[in-house]
């Protein structure tokens, strides 16, 4: 508990794609797309693109805001997968050949409009996400995968080719679709206001009482309701120290 207060009080670095939509009832055209530029979200090419990079090739994981509009709900992505579909005809393909059309050949685009400018191809994608949801909290002794619990989304839109086959666009086919996606740097740490006052000061060991010079910044930090991430991470080694008492 302690630790994830942090996380979400602390300062934090960390690399973001797409804003947040602040309204409640965001407006739409005739189409159903949403008309705020703020609520516009990440773009498919950009959402595809981080997906197949980060989660596909470097094994990785990242956040999403699962939902696009003033709600935010931070879900950790396990796995995805994708088939094709033809823009045209909004039927399943199996190939990305027959995914892929001209874009003067789409002669009822519901986005023609929205498309960016150097769009010559459109390729339909239709991907499933897995990702890791809320679950009620438990003492246990040990954490494994087994006590995750998944859901799954799927997610429609089409991917705006350039003439070298560059993916510079795309359009969603559902409102439902991720808002922003974030990750933090590997070695990232969460720290308090006062975790600035200490910096190079040894971690509490839990045989003696806090030194003296911590409690102002410990005062600094609990009045913006940041505990001290040199306690957090304290209390967390003296935890996975069976010998300690």
């Amino acid at each position: 508990a302690l630790a994830s207060l942090l996380w979400a009080k602390g300062n934090r670095s960390g690399m973001q794609i797409g804003g947040r939509c602040d309204l409640e009832e965001p407006t739409f055209d005739d189409n159903g797309r949403v008309q705020e530029p703020q609520c516009h979200d990440t773009n498919p090419a950009t959402w595809h693109l981080s997906v197949v990079n980060i989660i596909g090739k470097e094994k990785n994981s990242f956040v999403m805001d699962a939902t696009y509009d003033y709600q935010v709900w931070n879900q950790p992505i396990v796995s995805y997968s994708y088939s094709y579909f033809n823009p045209i005809t909004q039927e399943p393909v199996e190939t990305l050949a027959q995914a892929t059309v001209p874009i003067e050949s789409v002669t009822e685009d519901l986005f023609a409009k929205y498309r960016a400018a150097e769009t010559k191809k459109l390729v339909g994608i239709a991907m499933e996400v897995t990702y890791m949801v809320e679950t009620s909290p438990v003492q246990t002794e040990m954490d494994s995968p087994d006590q995750d619990r998944l859901s799954g989304v799927y997610y429609l839109y089409d991917l705006e080719l350039d003439e070298d086959n560059n993916l510079i666009g795309g359009e969603w086919y559902n409102n439902a679709h991720p808002d922003f996606l974030w990750t933090a740097p590997k070695e990232a740490r969460a720290l308090s206001i006062g975790d600035y006052y200490l910096q190079g000061e040894e971690l509490w060991d839990g045989s003696e009482k806090l030194p003296e010079n911590w409690l102002m910044p410990a005062a600094l930090s609990s009045q913006q309701g940041q505990p001290l991430e040199r306690i957090v991470k304290s209390l967390i080694n003296l935890s996975q120290n069976k010998e300690s008492k």
